[in-house]
C-alpha cells in the first residue's frame, strides 16, 4: 500500500522514531529492510526526493492509509503529524515552521497554537521560564527511510496501545 496526495511540499512510546534522520548513502539490503518495515505496519509514503523537493522548513501533504499526513523536512530530518491542528482543526499545511525555544515546531495558521514536530506537543511561552508544554496534543507518525523512500507507520490509538490526542478528532471530521 502506497501514500497518496499532493501539496506544496501519543504516548513516548511512538515519539521516539517520529523524526528521522536522511542516510547518508550507507546501502543496506533494502529488500529485507523494506519486508521488516512492512511486517512492523509501515507503508511507502513517498520518495525521499519528493519530501526533500519542497524548501527546507516546509511541508508535503500526503493521505495515507486514509489520513492526511503532513511531512516536514529540515536539514536532514522528516516529521509526520496529522495535517489537522488540535486545537480547532486549522490545516497546519499551511503553518510556519518556526524555531520556538530551541524546539522545532509548526505554528497553525488559525490561532497561532505551535506544536513541536518531534512530539506533537502543544507549546507556548510561559510568563516565566521560557517555553512550557501543554503535554502531547497532536498525532505525531514513526517515519523510516529505506533507499530512496519514505515510510510511516500510522500510529492509530486502539492498534498501538497508545493513548488518544486531541488532533484524532479533526482528523476523522476533516481527513
Amino acid at each position: 500500500m502506497e501514500a497518496t496526495g499532493e501539496g506544496r511540499g501519543n504516548g513516548d512510546e511512538i515519539n521516539a522514531a517520529c523524526a528521522v534522520q536522511l542516510p547518508s548513502g550507507e546501502q543496506s539490503d533494502e529488500a529485507e529492510e523494506r519486508s521488516k518495515a512492512e511486517a512492523e505496519g509501515y507503508v511507502r509514503a513517498a520518495s525521499v526526493a519528493e519530501v526533500k523537493a519542497a524548501p527546507s522548513r516546509k511541508w508535503k501533504c500526503l493521505q495515507v492509509e486514509k489520513r492526511s499526513v503532513t511531512f516536514f523536512h529540515q536539514d536532514d530530518h522528516i516529521y509526520a503529524l496529522d495535517s489537522w491542528c488540535y486545537h480547532n482543526g486549522g490545516g497546519l499545511m499551511r503553518g510556519d515552521i518556526e524555531d520556538f525555544g530551541g524546539r522545532l515546531a509548526v505554528r497553525c495558521p488559525l490561532h497561532s497554537y505551535r506544536i513541536a514536530l518531534e512530539t506533537g506537543e502543544g507549546l507556548y511561552m510561559g510568563m516565566i521560564g521560557g517555553v512550557k508544554s501543554k503535554g502531547v496534543k497532536q498525532r505525531v507518525h514513526p517515519v523510516k527511510i529505506i533507499g530512496d523512500h519514505v515510510y510511516i507507520k500510522i500510529s492509530k490509538p486502539k492498534q498501538t496501545n497508545t493513548p488518544e490526542v486531541q488532533s484524532d478528532c479533526y482528523q476523522f471530521i476533516r481527513g
